[in-house]
């Protein structure tokens, strides 16, 4: 990612940080709590430094994270009991925000991995769910 290397060095930090409270908070609002740091580190860099890659980074994150937080808000308000959070979606979304980490770090193509984020967002969704559960939607 061509970024200014003071504002890749804090958005790199961000993820290290996110990643490892990612992997050891067990609670689903407590990993979206932390994964919320990130589209709003990609946000406040983008006031200094506005990129296409940096525009795209923060609409991924911010789209996974407003994905899985209502699913999971809906979850505990009893709102919509028939679509569930799978844990393999949870699981998938600390491997895809340690894998983005890395892609980032080294300068790599992140498309893959947007992809796959876009996939697993798409899999709290009522009818991404029932795809999911029905096997046409795979989360690799």
């Amino acid at each position: 990612m061509k970024v200014p290397e003071p504002y890749k060095t804090k958005l790199l930090g961000e993820f290290d940080h996110v990643v490892e409270k990612l992997s050891e908070e067990r609670r689903p609002d407590e990993k979206m709590y932390y994964f919320s740091a990130l589209h709003g580190t990609v946000n406040r860099i983008l006031n200094f430094e506005c990129t296409e890659e940096l525009i795209l980074l923060h609409h991924v994150l911010n789209t996974l994270f407003t994905a899985f937080n209502g699913r999971i808000q809906a979850l505990m308000q009893g709102a919509e009991p028939a679509i569930k959070l799978d844990p393999l979606l949870l699981d998938k979304l600390v491997e895809h925000t340690r894998n983005l980490a890395e892609a980032l770090r080294e300068d790599k193509d992140a498309s893959d991995i947007y992809r796959k984020m876009i996939a697993l967002a798409y899999a709290t969704t009522g009818n991404g769910y029932y795809l999911y559960e029905k096997g046409v939607l795979r989360v690799t």
